[in-house]
């Protein structure tokens, strides 16, 4: 009696463990900063005049007529009057460089047209992270979500000499204008707009 008992449980066990018609596939997470990186809310002022320092939360430009927040809390800031307030999300891309939005910074941010969707459009830029990397490069970038095909573009340096000494650098390089022809195909960027932002 046990051993036919045991039997029906063996044939049971091996029906329940055939293969069904539903296929179960993996996904291999290759990006080694996939579970660091975070979204940051950001709260950007430009002002026709000076204005007084906002908050110790802010950093400021030299001439305190541009602040700038970086919070992972969701909030867009109150207005303030003669100044023009930008609110955006940044998903960022280089998460090891993060330090940088701790300190006095160079900032560039760019207006952008996506060629293609916000899945391929963050596959495109492998290259130009796995370039970042192994050059060891201070930058911390950043974009926004893709709408209407438009995003922000935003790289964050340690100082404005610093960018300019790297860009003297890499634009002799060849693989800078590989990578150039490379991004093209993905999306298309205005000049940017440039900050320096001290705390």
């Amino acid at each position: 009696m046990i051993r036919i008992f045991l039997q029906l449980c063996i044939v049971v066990f091996l029906f329940g463990c055939q293969e069904n018609n539903e296929s179960n596939t993996t996904e291999i997470i290759t990006d080694s900063y996939f579970f660091q990186k975070s979204s940051l809310n950001v709260n950007l002022y430009n002002c026709n005049q000076p204005q007084n320092s906002l908050n110790p939360t802010y950093f400021n430009s030299e001439d305190f007529k541009a602040f700038i927040k970086f919070s992972e809390i969701a909030e867009k800031d109150t207005p303030i009057e003669n100044c023009d307030q930008r609110y955006f999300i940044l998903d960022e891309l280089t998460s090891a460089n993060e330090i940088l939005l701790t300190r006095n910074f160079f900032m560039e941010i760019s207006s952008c047209t996506s060629l293609k969707d916000q899945d391929d459009l963050t596959d495109s830029l492998n290259t130009y992270l796995d370039e970042v990397r192994n050059r060891n490069v201070e930058v911390w970038s950043a974009l926004s979500p893709v709408q209407n095909n438009s995003f922000i573009w935003v790289n964050i340096w340690p100082s404005e000499s610093y960018r300019e000494e790297f860009l003297k650098i890499w634009l002799s390089s060849s693989t800078s204008g590989n990578l150039a022809l490379e991004l093209r195909k993905s999306a298309l960027c205005n000049g940017p707009e440039t900050y320096a932002f001290i705390k």
